[in-house]
């Protein structure tokens, strides 16, 4: 309880030495800031959106796009490519956090556990702040979440004062007073549950990270070319779980190991970023690539033959993209009861694309390969989806960007 009282009493603190600053020195309405994931990665929505706007600086009437990161590998990758970089904490960040008019971020507002913001969002007051977010899913968040104790009031009308204060003491008044993305009217009502944020804060457009990726990094065009070379690739996507908790990984079965290889796919795992505990196993059992946690995996989507998730918000990028889906769900019953838990029934919403075993992801390939995945209830349950969490709208850069540029003018 102390604690939590200190540190509003530090954001208060920061809001009123940024909003000095900015009263004498105005924030500029043509210079965006962006970061993402925590400042370790250069990827997701953020990512997507600060390449489109970089490259299209002249034509939106654009003076700088900036991203700040925390990480020293991506800020040096990020300015070898050509774009403007900084590392959170030092003087020039800090001047272009209280300089840009345009604050983008796609996760995190306040410190949790061992990780930051995804800015340094102390110094966003006087902002135009613009949470893009990252997940469109069943799974719980927020305030919504199984280990998040506090009674809900969706829709709850607080008094000025009440939205005052909470706004003095937030970082840099992202918890009151950010624009939130939603991507359709269904994930409206989500994140309001999710949130508790004041309705008119929350807008509609679809995510940057589906439309194409503008500029590959180095790294990504190596991964892209030698995954190019297999006939099939078969992409694995697991979000991350309660630490200790048992979880039978797809290729300890021997059976999908030896499809793999007989048919020359090959297995992409990537982890989680909070994952703790990752299955290793063998390598030489059949093509395996284990990608690091900050890699992008929205830039291989484009090849992708088939995605094996779970309770991922990644299920629904597949489905808006027509790749077939595979919800391997063994601990689907432990899972509900956990730290998250879901928003709602889980087999309903992915009828036909749902396995509790490794027998039915076996199945499931062999349907992909054959090309006769989408037989049967699937194509329906592509249908309601992207109606449900896309609006059944194809995302844009001009239409996303347009949307964000007309936020704060009524």
């Amino acid at each position: 309880m102390i604690r939590r009282a200190v540190k509003k009493i530090k954001y208060f603190g920061w809001n009123l030495r940024t909003a000095l600053y900015v009263f004498f020195r105005k924030r500029e309405a043509d210079i965006v800031l962006a970061g993402a994931w925590m400042g370790t990665k250069f990827a997701d929505n953020s990512r997507f959106l600060f390449q489109y706007l970089n490259n299209n600086k002249e034509k939106l009437g654009l003076q700088k796009v900036i991203w700040v990161t925390r990480d020293e590998t991506v800020n040096r990758k990020l300015r070898d490519h050509g774009y403007e970089s900084y590392l959170c904490g030092t003087r020039e960040s800090d001047y272009w956090h209280k300089t840009a008019g345009i604050h983008i971020i796609c996760n995190a507002i306040y410190p949790q556990n061992h990780f930051e913001p995804d800015i340094d969002t102390h110094l966003s007051w006087g902002a135009k702040k613009i949470n893009l977010w990252h997940g469109v899913g069943l799974k719980c968040t927020g305030k919504t979440a199984n280990n998040y104790g506090k009674k809900i009031h969706a829709g709850e009308e607080k008094s000025f004062f009440k939205k005052t204060i909470k706004k003095l003491i937030s970082s840099g008044g992202w918890e009151s007073e950010s624009y939130h993305l939603c991507t359709s009217p269904f994930m409206l009502e989500v994140n309001k549950r999710n949130f508790e944020y004041d309705e008119k804060l929350f807008f509609y457009s679809q995510y940057p990270r589906n439309c194409n990726c503008l500029r590959y990094m180095p790294e990504e065009v190596k991964v892209i070319e030698d995954l190019k070379k297999f006939q099939g690739i078969v992409i694995y996507l697991p979000t991350f779980r309660d630490q200790g908790k048992e979880y039978f990984h797809p290729l300890q079965d021997g059976e999908i190991c030896s499809f793999l290889r007989e048919n020359h796919y090959v297995w992409v795992d990537k982890p989680h970023p909070a994952e703790t505990e990752f299955f290793s196993g063998k390598t030489d059992a059949c093509h395996r690539y284990i990608l690091p946690a900050e890699f992008d995996i929205n830039i291989l989507y484009e090849n992708c033959t088939v995605m094996i998730s779970d309770y991922s918000s990644a299920v629904f990028d597949g489905i808006l993209k027509d790749i077939p889906v595979i919800a391997y769900v063994p601990d689907l019953a432990e899972y509900k009861k956990g730290n998250n838990g879901l928003m709602m029934d889980f087999e309903q919403c992915l009828a036909g694309l749902t396995t509790r075993n490794t027998k039915g992801v076996l199945n499931m390939l062999e349907e992909v390969k054959s090309r006769c995945y989408f037989d049967g209830c699937r194509k329906k349950t592509y249908e309601d989806n992207k109606e449900r969490f896309w609006d059944n709208r194809r995302p844009d850069y001009q239409e996303i960007w347009e949307t964000i540029a007309k936020l704060g003018h009524a």
